[in-house]
């Protein structure tokens, strides 16, 4: 570990939180259907490339360089066609000279005395050789496991490196196979802190302490991949929290405690072992409430709220089709999370759907709610019957939390009220609608008067009380003017009031 890295752990560990405000963010995201090539009697995967998409979907409006290395199929490139023209094949050679590039911003970063943040996230293939090294597979070759930790996250001084894996056996990559054991129920039967840090401790990522990681441990050749989502279980269930799903206490910090159970929720009532990714989560040791991604901070979103009560389970897709955002809320919980501007959707559950449209921010009224009438298609039964049928909660992160030792955040003081806004003007357009109509009631008696007074000055043959008429109506056609001006200045402030106006989140309370 090199000296910038020891200095920033120790301070980091010193101050307590860092300030995380304005920090330089780059995000590296590959992914690769082809199997390795060192092993060709692994299937091509189908959604490798939608996984990498949608990271840059998110990371894109987050970042301030992506660097996107994946070869997308017509169906994605035509559902994500900005990724598409940045797209690069994920080759070593790509690999490698994004990692380079990466290191240069950190270091400048680090001349201006900013704060940096990495992301690095693969979905594909992922196994081990004959002599049982861990690798990814690249579409010309492999990333190793000494590759990853030697090449590229000990040549990241940043503050925070957050990596994420989506691949079979990706555990071995960060040193975290059974790291946990079996994935158990949230209940409240705790773990001694030494022994979750001992865990951590026992991890190869032990050596990097700004690197946290959430990777899917999946044991053999098994690909969680499903056809209705078009996407990896394990990366849709992770972005549908990372997009505000998993925030269990509203602060827009989504954390490493937040989106491990979440995703633990989303499988918990899923029974058949082969469809049901074993998930990993290891913040960073130096700060173990690093916020895996603030929402605040991404660019170029609306932001959806309401009240999930009767919603139960539910999933958010896009007017191109992307199967976006899945949860199912505990009653009681907040309902937030955000999804790209100038975008239409539709909040589906199996009942009906309601229509998210526009670029501002939503507050959902179930009012406008209609009932679906367009067939399920056919799909995997454990994945339809079970996923995400047990809700997210505040009951349920607090036993997650405890059952794995987990360093959660703060949900005893929080209260939630829900809040809809009359519909109608605002007070500020009420108020310059007022001026406005008092400007045209003006006007029109100034008009009146003043062709009152053209008509006396037309009939009077004396010289002074036809000087004094004259003076008299350019005076009260000026009025007249001014008054007009005044009525239209009036309205159309009062119209783009109106039409500009925030609507309310719908949510209240403190935490």
């Amino acid at each position: 570990m090199n000296l910038a890295r020891i200095i920033g752990a120790l301070t980091l560990m010193t101050l307590g939180l860092p300030s995380f405000a304005d920090a330089a963010t780059y995000a590296i995201i590959i992914g690769n259907n082809a199997p390795p090539t060192v092993d060709t009697t692994l299937p091509r995967l189908r959604y490798a490339d939608d996984d990498a998409a949608r990271f840059d979907q998110l990371l894109s409006r987050l970042a301030d360089e992506t660097w996107l290395l994946a070869v997308l199929d017509s169906d994605t490139q035509r559902r994500h066609p900005d990724a598409t023209a940045r797209a690069r094949a994920p080759t070593s050679r790509a690999l490698f000279t994004a990692v380079d590039r990466v290191r240069e911003r950190i270091e400048a970063a680090a001349a201006r005395s900013e704060e940096t943040t990495v992301y690095f996230v693969f979905s594909g293939h992922g196994a081990s050789t004959e002599d049982g090294t861990p690798y990814l597979a690249l579409q010309d070759g492999l990333l190793t496991q000494p590759q990853l930790h030697d090449e590229i996250l000990a040549r990241w001084p940043a503050t925070f490196v957050h990596v994420v894996i989506d691949a079979c056996n990706a555990g071995a990559m960060v040193g975290a196979r059974g790291a946990f054991g079996p994935t158990v129920e949230a209940n409240r039967e705790g773990v001694a802190r030494r022994e979750a840090d001992a865990v951590v401790a026992s991890t190869s990522l032990s050596r990097f302490p700004n690197v946290g990681a959430i990777v899917a441990t999946t044991e053999g050749r098994e690909a969680h991949e499903w056809s209705r989502i078009e996407s990896g279980v394990f990366t849709h269930e992770l972005l549908s929290g990372a997009l505000g799903a998993a925030d269990i206490n509203g602060d827009r910090h989504v954390e490493y405690s937040e989106l491990v159970a979440f995703v633990a929720s989303a499988n918990s009532r899923i029974d058949d072992p082969r469809a049901k990714p074993n998930v990993v989560a290891l913040p960073p040791a130096i700060h173990r409430r690093a916020p895996w991604i603030r929402l605040e901070r991404l660019r170029d979103v609306v932001q959806v709220t309401g009240d999930p009560t009767h919603l139960g389970r539910f999933f958010v897709e896009l007017e191109n089709g992307q199967r976006y955002l899945d949860a199912h809320l505990g009653a009681g919980e907040r309902l937030a999370f955000v999804m790209p501007a100038r975008t239409n959707a539709y909040l589906r559950t199996p009942a009906f759907e309601v229509p998210l449209w526009g670029g501002r921010d939503i507050e959902i009224d179930l009012e406008n709610r209609r009932e679906r009438t367009v067939a399920s298609r056919s799909v995997d039964h454990a994945y339809r019957r079970a996923l995400f049928a047990a809700p997210y909660g505040r009951p349920y992160y607090r036993g997650f939390v405890d059952s794995r030792a987990l360093v959660g955040v703060p949900t005893d003081d929080l209260s939630i009220t829900y809040e809809k806004r009359d519909s109608g003007p605002p007070t500020a357009s009420w108020v310059a609608f007022g001026v406005a109509g008092v400007a045209a009631a003006g006007a029109v008696g100034l008009g009146i008067y003043a062709a009152k007074t053209k008509r006396d000055f037309d009939a009077t043959t004396l010289q002074q009380p036809a000087m004094a008429l004259s003076e008299r109506y350019d005076a009260l056609v000026l009025g007249t003017v001014i008054c007009s001006g005044v009525a239209a200045l009036g309205a159309g402030l009062g119209i783009w009031l109106w039409v500009s106006d925030e609507p309310s989140l719908g949510l209240s309370g403190s935490f």
